[in-house]
């Protein structure tokens, strides 16, 4: 194992163990036309091991080819090459994992998306990470929280304060600049930025979605480019959410084309590579073979029409065994779990899911959150998707005004904000702290950590939450900034409060922040916000205002 991360050793043990559940269900896909004479109760359960058995060995394969992902920073010194960044809403993140993003609902839908773990399929994103491997590597600002990063583009992970500066360094350094066009606040930023730069060849945008939303998009992108956008290319869409293209000329002249997907596998890979040729023929770009890996026999086999055609008649095969044992069944149970659902439904809601769902209503008054909700797509959607895409884009609109828009509000918010956070930090195992700390924690570790506070503390968190949001949203009142000098010198009084060895440790922790471990970073919160909750009122402000920049 010498010199091999142990990440990929545990990646390669999954991918096996996929394949080796794959195999299982193959095995018992063809058994079941054996047991046409066994009770209807034994075929059910034969055939629900083999259909758990095809999708744990597709979770199984995913998961290893995730462990065996090195970061952008390793990637970036592999390979060489000036990187080709990739913005994105992290909202966007579960759909480019998809293989199918606009599934073929029914047989051939679930014929790809088995078609990932036997014969190479590849999500969209990891379709564009191979379409741009022969200019650069594809790399982006990773989710925060997310415990592994989704396939495709290299991931490169940082707190919510630094994000806005990493970004602009990658900018710099690029060949190329990808993004995929959204309606969030932290796109719009991503796009004045990346016009800011006066590169405009290199800059790409992706549209995932048709004429209508592209005309709306058209309004607000032409007030930060120079000129007025093209009509959007028709044509019909099939097996990708992207339509189009839009790159740049020199002076900023606009350039559209329709991304004409075939019928293949992994039918981007060409399709990009062909769109993107013309921007690399006026960035004059040496193209040559990158770093990935090159795939398999068996998958390049799977590319071809042939190829595909023989595995989706192995699938489908497959697939007709399962459904004709269902049908032979006699009479498998009903509703086995309909009393679990009753008993749940009858369950009261938590004082933070309560919490969570004013949130969300009030979210939808915020300027730039109100059209989004208010738009036709979005009530087009099931309760559920309608939930899961509000909840995803309220976090994202977060991300981006939460800072600065807490540097907005009064006095009194501020000192509530600095309690209901200290009280967090005294509650938290030491990861969870540090993750607090550092602007990394996952969504259900926040989660969890806010469901020990009592109910008038979550209210307090997110009735301070919409109110910073709201303010940044509007602009007003106007931000303040912090007194660095002041709250130094308040810090040197905290620390001179403290016995020696504690008052050496706080200050040894807070100079070597980045590198202490977690139970060093959440012993120096506690302590530090214990003593600013001990400081003059018009002391603490000026914390907050320095903790929040």
């Amino acid at each position: 194992m010498s010199g091999i991360p142990l990440e990929h050793h545990r990646g390669r043990a999954w991918r096996i163990a996929g394949f080796l559940l794959v195999s299982l269900a193959l095995g018992l896909g063809f058994s079941l036309e054996q047991q046409k004479e066994q009770p209807g109760s034994a075929v059910f359960w034969l055939a629900g091991l083999a259909w758990s058995s095809l999708a744990g060995g597709v979770a199984c394969s995913k998961r290893g080819k995730k462990l065996r992902l090195i970061g952008a920073q390793a990637l970036m010194a592999q390979d060489g090459r000036s990187p080709v960044l990739y913005l994105r809403s992290f909202v966007d993140d579960a759909k480019e994992a998809r293989i199918l993003p606009n599934p073929l609902i029914g047989f051939f839908g679930l014929l790809f998306v088995f078609a990932e773990a036997v014969f190479g399929a590849l999500s969209e994103e990891e379709q564009l990470a191979d379409a741009v491997d022969e200019i650069g590597p594809l790399v982006a600002i990773g989710k925060p929280g997310e415990k592994l990063p989704e396939l495709g583009a290299a991931r490169l992970y940082v707190s919510d304060s630094e994000w806005r500066e990493r970004v602009d360094q990658l900018m710099a350094r690029a060949q190329l600049v990808i993004l995929l066009a959204g309606t969030t606040e932290g796109f719009w930023w991503e796009l004045k930025r990346t016009a800011d730069q006066g590169a405009p060849e290199k800059l790409v945008l992706l549209f995932p979605f048709g004429k209508g939303r592209y005309r709306k998009f058209c309004e607000r992108a032409e007030r930060l480019l120079p000129h007025k956008l093209p009509e959007f290319p028709g044509g019909w869409r099939f097996r990708s959410r992207l339509r189009a293209i839009l790159y740049f000329g020199p002076d900023w002249t606009p350039h559209i084309a329709r991304l004409k997907v075939g019928f293949s596998i992994n039918p981007l890979v060409p399709t990009l590579r062909k769109a993107l040729q013309p921007i690399i023929e006026q960035l004059h770009i040496s193209t040559k073979q990158g770093s990935k890996p090159v795939r398999g026999y068996l998958s390049k086999a799977m590319a071809t029409i042939p190829g595909m055609l023989v595995g989706m008649f192995g699938m489908g095969f497959l697939f007709s065994l399962l459904v004709l044992s269902f049908l032979r069944m006699g009479n498998p149970p009903q509703k086995p779990f309909s009393p679990l659902l009753i008993e749940s439904s009858s369950q009261p809601k938590s004082a933070l899911t309560e919490a969570q769902g004013r949130f969300i209503e009030q979210s939808k008054a915020i300027p730039g959150l109100e059209q989004i909700f208010n738009s036709a797509e979005l009530k087009s959607m099931s309760s559920e998707e309608q939930n899961k895409r509000s909840s995803a884009m309220v976090q994202e609109f977060s991300r981006v005004h939460l800072r600065s828009g807490l540097r907005r509000l009064g006095d009194s918010a501020l000192l509530t904000k600095l309690d209901v956070d200290r009280k967090l930090f005294a509650l938290a195992a030491p990861d969870v702290c540090a993750a607090l700390s550092h602007g990394t924690i996952a969504p259900e570790q926040m989660d969890a950590l806010l469901g020990q506070l009592d109910r008038a503390e979550i209210d307090q968190y997110f009735d301070l939450l919409i109110q910073a949001i709201r303010a940044d949203a509007e602009g007003t009142p106007a931000e303040r900034s912090a007194d660095h000098e002041a709250v130094s010198r308040s810090f040197e009084g905290i620390a001179s409060g403290l016995p020696e060895p504690d008052a050496a440790k706080l200050r040894q922790t807070m100079s070597s922040y980045s590198v202490a471990s977690d139970e060093e970073v959440c012993w120096s919160e506690r302590v530090l916000r214990t003593g600013i909750a001990g400081l003059p009122k018009q002391d603490q402000v000026l914390w907050a205002l320095s903790i929040y920049q």
